[in-house]
């Protein structure tokens, strides 16, 4: 797992996570207990920094 956010809404976390294939992202979410999953796949990066443009 790369990330974890709590949110609000319908669900309660959303998790980045990286896998190998489908029993290895199986694996990791049994390990974790997580009971309900809705999946997207990303595609392709459109904008990706990791850096915020704040102002002193």
């Amino acid at each position: 797992m790369q990330e974890c956010f709590s949110v609000t809404g319908d669900i309660d976390y959303v998790l980045k996570v990286v896998s190998r294939d489908l029993q290895a992202l199986s694996n990791i979410l049994q390990i974790l207990g997580v009971s309900k999953v809705h999946s997207n796949i990303f595609l392709d990066d459109i904008k990706c920094a990791s850096t915020l443009p704040l102002e002193l």
